[in-house]
Protein backbone atom coordinates (compact mmCIF):
# COMPACT_ATOMS: atom_id res chain seq x y z
CA UNK A 1 0.00 0.00 0.00
CA UNK A 2 2.53 2.04 0.81
CA UNK A 3 4.87 2.04 -2.42
CA UNK A 4 1.69 2.39 -4.19
CA UNK A 5 1.47 6.42 -2.49
CA UNK A 6 5.14 6.99 -3.96
CA UNK A 7 4.40 7.81 -6.94
CA UNK A 8 2.21 9.95 -5.81
CA UNK A 9 4.06 11.84 -3.68
CA UNK A 10 6.46 12.06 -6.18
CA UNK A 11 3.90 13.99 -8.37
CA UNK A 12 2.79 16.57 -5.72
CA UNK A 13 6.26 16.88 -4.87
CA UNK A 14 7.06 18.20 -8.43
CA UNK A 15 4.01 20.06 -8.63
CA UNK A 16 4.54 22.08 -5.84
CA UNK A 17 8.19 22.69 -6.95
CA UNK A 18 7.06 24.10 -9.89
CA UNK A 19 4.76 26.03 -8.72
CA UNK A 20 7.51 26.84 -6.03
CA UNK A 21 9.39 28.27 -8.64
CA UNK A 22 6.93 30.35 -10.63
CA UNK A 23 6.28 31.84 -7.09
CA UNK A 24 10.22 32.41 -6.96
CA UNK A 25 9.94 34.13 -10.26
CA UNK A 26 7.30 36.37 -9.53
CA UNK A 27 8.47 37.53 -6.23
CA UNK A 28 12.08 37.95 -8.17
CA UNK A 29 10.01 40.13 -10.74
CA UNK A 30 8.71 41.90 -7.79
CA UNK A 31 11.38 42.61 -6.05
CA UNK A 32 12.91 44.46 -8.96
CA UNK A 33 9.71 46.27 -9.29
CA UNK A 34 9.80 47.55 -5.58
CA UNK A 35 13.64 48.16 -6.41
CA UNK A 36 12.57 50.15 -9.58
CA UNK A 37 10.00 51.98 -7.72
CA UNK A 38 12.53 53.10 -4.73
CA UNK A 39 14.72 54.63 -7.11
CA UNK A 40 12.06 56.13 -8.96
CA UNK A 41 11.11 57.78 -5.86
CA UNK A 42 14.24 58.45 -5.13
CA UNK A 43 15.40 59.91 -7.89
CA UNK A 44 12.35 62.29 -7.85
CA UNK A 45 13.79 63.23 -4.36
CA UNK A 46 16.87 64.52 -5.38
CA UNK A 47 15.39 66.51 -8.34
CA UNK A 48 12.84 68.11 -6.28
CA UNK A 49 15.54 69.23 -3.57
CA UNK A 50 17.56 70.57 -6.87
CA UNK A 51 14.49 72.47 -7.48
CA UNK A 52 13.21 74.04 -3.83
CA UNK A 53 17.31 74.81 -3.59
CA UNK A 54 16.92 76.66 -6.48
CA UNK A 55 13.84 78.08 -5.83
CA UNK A 56 15.11 79.69 -2.35
CA UNK A 57 17.88 81.19 -4.01
CA UNK A 58 15.67 82.98 -6.63
CA UNK A 59 13.55 84.06 -3.61
CA UNK A 60 16.65 85.37 -1.40
CA UNK A 61 18.17 87.21 -4.80
CA UNK A 62 14.66 88.67 -5.10
CA UNK A 63 14.50 89.62 -1.84
CA UNK A 64 18.03 91.02 -1.61
CA UNK A 65 16.88 93.12 -5.14
CA UNK A 66 13.79 94.59 -3.12
CA UNK A 67 16.32 95.68 -0.50
CA UNK A 68 18.26 97.82 -2.75
CA UNK A 69 15.14 98.48 -4.87
CA UNK A 70 13.98 100.29 -1.28
CA UNK A 71 17.44 101.95 -1.25
CA UNK A 72 17.47 103.47 -4.54
CA UNK A 73 13.59 104.62 -4.26
CA UNK A 74 14.97 106.26 -0.66
CA UNK A 75 18.02 108.07 -2.47
CA UNK A 76 15.94 109.19 -5.74
CA UNK A 77 13.31 110.99 -3.44
CA UNK A 78 15.74 112.31 -1.68
CA UNK A 79 17.09 113.46 -4.92
CA UNK A 80 13.58 114.94 -6.40
CA UNK A 81 13.36 116.84 -3.12
CA UNK A 82 16.37 118.75 -3.27
CA UNK A 83 15.57 119.45 -7.21
CA UNK A 84 12.03 120.78 -5.78
CA UNK A 85 13.97 123.03 -2.95
CA UNK A 86 16.72 124.04 -5.29
CA UNK A 87 14.23 125.26 -7.84
CA UNK A 88 12.24 127.09 -4.99
CA UNK A 89 15.63 128.70 -3.96
CA UNK A 90 16.40 130.08 -7.40
CA UNK A 91 12.93 131.26 -8.16
CA UNK A 92 13.81 133.65 -5.05
CA UNK A 93 17.17 134.66 -6.53
CA UNK A 94 15.49 135.02 -10.10
CA UNK A 95 12.78 137.52 -8.10
CA UNK A 96 16.05 139.06 -6.12
CA UNK A 97 17.95 139.79 -9.41
CA UNK A 98 14.72 141.39 -11.01
CA UNK A 99 14.71 143.86 -8.08
CA UNK A 100 18.43 144.33 -7.96
CA UNK A 101 18.35 145.44 -12.14
CA UNK A 102 15.45 147.50 -11.91
CA UNK A 103 17.03 149.22 -8.41
CA UNK A 104 20.55 149.79 -10.41
CA UNK A 105 19.14 150.11 -14.16
CA UNK A 106 20.82 147.40 -15.74
CA UNK A 107 19.36 145.82 -18.89
CA UNK A 108 22.53 143.85 -19.40
CA UNK A 109 23.80 140.36 -17.75
CA UNK A 110 27.45 141.49 -16.06
CA UNK A 111 29.08 138.54 -17.19
CA UNK A 112 28.18 138.96 -21.27
CA UNK A 113 29.34 142.45 -20.53
CA UNK A 114 32.69 141.32 -19.40
CA UNK A 115 33.08 139.19 -22.16
CA UNK A 116 32.21 142.37 -24.21
CA UNK A 117 34.99 144.63 -22.90
CA UNK A 118 38.11 141.46 -22.97
CA UNK A 119 36.88 141.37 -26.87
CA UNK A 120 37.19 144.74 -27.52
CA UNK A 121 40.56 144.56 -25.38
CA UNK A 122 41.87 142.26 -27.59
CA UNK A 123 40.77 143.76 -30.71
CA UNK A 124 43.10 146.98 -29.46
CA UNK A 125 46.04 144.62 -28.29
CA UNK A 126 46.81 142.45 -31.80
CA UNK A 127 45.06 144.73 -34.49
CA UNK A 128 46.39 147.86 -35.99
CA UNK A 129 43.90 150.73 -35.68
CA UNK A 130 43.81 153.88 -36.81
CA UNK A 131 43.63 156.65 -33.62
CA UNK A 132 39.65 157.34 -34.72
CA UNK A 133 39.15 153.89 -34.63
CA UNK A 134 41.25 153.15 -31.09
CA UNK A 135 39.50 156.33 -29.59
CA UNK A 136 36.14 155.05 -30.65
CA UNK A 137 37.06 151.45 -28.83
CA UNK A 138 38.45 152.82 -25.46
CA UNK A 139 35.04 155.24 -25.30
CA UNK A 140 32.97 151.71 -25.63
CA UNK A 141 35.19 149.88 -23.17
CA UNK A 142 34.53 152.72 -20.41
CA UNK A 143 31.31 153.28 -21.28
CA UNK A 144 30.90 149.02 -20.96
CA UNK A 145 32.92 149.21 -17.88
CA UNK A 146 30.64 151.86 -15.81
CA UNK A 147 27.49 149.23 -16.96
CA UNK A 148 29.92 146.86 -15.66
CA UNK A 149 30.90 148.20 -12.58
CA UNK A 150 27.08 148.86 -11.76
CA UNK A 151 26.50 145.11 -12.61
CA UNK A 152 29.29 143.88 -10.35
CA UNK A 153 26.84 144.85 -7.41
CA UNK A 154 24.45 141.78 -8.03
CA UNK A 155 27.14 139.56 -9.39
CA UNK A 156 26.89 138.06 -6.47
CA UNK A 157 23.24 137.26 -7.15
CA UNK A 158 23.99 135.72 -11.00
CA UNK A 159 26.98 133.56 -9.29
CA UNK A 160 24.56 131.82 -6.88
CA UNK A 161 21.97 131.63 -9.60
CA UNK A 162 24.49 129.88 -12.35
CA UNK A 163 25.75 127.57 -9.17
CA UNK A 164 22.01 126.67 -7.90
CA UNK A 165 21.26 125.67 -11.81
CA UNK A 166 24.29 123.89 -12.28
CA UNK A 167 23.47 121.73 -9.06
CA UNK A 168 20.03 121.44 -10.24
CA UNK A 169 21.06 119.65 -13.65
CA UNK A 170 23.62 117.28 -11.60
CA UNK A 171 20.61 116.50 -8.85
CA UNK A 172 18.65 115.59 -11.81
CA UNK A 173 20.78 113.85 -13.51
CA UNK A 174 21.64 111.50 -10.31
CA UNK A 175 17.90 110.77 -9.55
CA UNK A 176 17.22 109.97 -13.18
CA UNK A 177 19.97 107.38 -12.64
CA UNK A 178 18.74 105.54 -9.91
CA UNK A 179 15.23 105.51 -11.61
CA UNK A 180 16.69 103.53 -14.36
CA UNK A 181 18.10 101.01 -12.03
CA UNK A 182 14.97 100.85 -10.18
CA UNK A 183 13.54 100.05 -13.56
CA UNK A 184 16.60 97.49 -14.04
CA UNK A 185 15.61 95.69 -11.08
CA UNK A 186 11.80 95.74 -11.23
CA UNK A 187 12.81 94.44 -14.86
CA UNK A 188 14.57 91.52 -13.81
CA UNK A 189 12.20 90.72 -10.73
CA UNK A 190 9.36 90.00 -12.67
CA UNK A 191 11.78 87.29 -15.12
CA UNK A 192 12.74 85.80 -11.48
CA UNK A 193 9.00 85.96 -10.45
CA UNK A 194 7.99 84.10 -13.43
CA UNK A 195 10.60 81.64 -12.78
CA UNK A 196 9.53 81.14 -9.52
CA UNK A 197 6.07 80.41 -9.92
CA UNK A 198 7.27 78.06 -12.77
CA UNK A 199 10.05 75.70 -10.78
CA UNK A 200 7.34 76.18 -7.48
CA UNK A 201 4.36 74.57 -9.76
CA UNK A 202 7.15 71.76 -11.06
CA UNK A 203 7.98 71.06 -7.14
CA UNK A 204 4.38 70.42 -6.63
CA UNK A 205 3.94 68.18 -9.67
CA UNK A 206 6.99 66.38 -8.94
CA UNK A 207 5.76 65.83 -5.28
CA UNK A 208 2.48 64.03 -6.41
CA UNK A 209 4.84 61.70 -8.68
CA UNK A 210 7.19 61.33 -5.59
CA UNK A 211 4.15 60.16 -3.42
CA UNK A 212 2.54 57.87 -6.07
CA UNK A 213 5.61 55.91 -6.55
CA UNK A 214 6.49 55.48 -2.55
CA UNK A 215 3.01 53.77 -2.82
CA UNK A 216 3.33 51.82 -5.42
CA UNK A 217 7.09 50.36 -3.65
CA UNK A 218 5.03 50.16 -0.55
CA UNK A 219 2.20 47.99 -2.09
Amino acid sequence: MEEKKVPILIKQFRALKREIDVLRNKLNQINQQKEEWFRRKENLKKYVLSLIKKVRGIKIKKDTSNIEIEELKRERDKCNAKVRELIYKIKELYQEKKIAFKKYNIRADPSKIKERMERLEFIIETEALSFEKEKKIMEEIKRLKKIYDEGSKVKGILDEINKISEEIKKTRERAGEFHRKIQEYIKENRGGYTEFIDISNRITHLKAKQERAFGTFIN
